[in-house]
């Protein structure tokens, strides 16, 4: 695997979690 796509990867990972965070502070 190319290092950018690892590098996308952990950053889409950060992502979901922040978005779960947020929609769980949401309802």
């Amino acid at each position: 695997m190319h290092e950018h796509c690892r590098i996308c990867a952990e950053a889409c990972r950060r992502c979901e979690q922040a978005c779960r965070e947020l929609i769980t502070s949401l309802t």
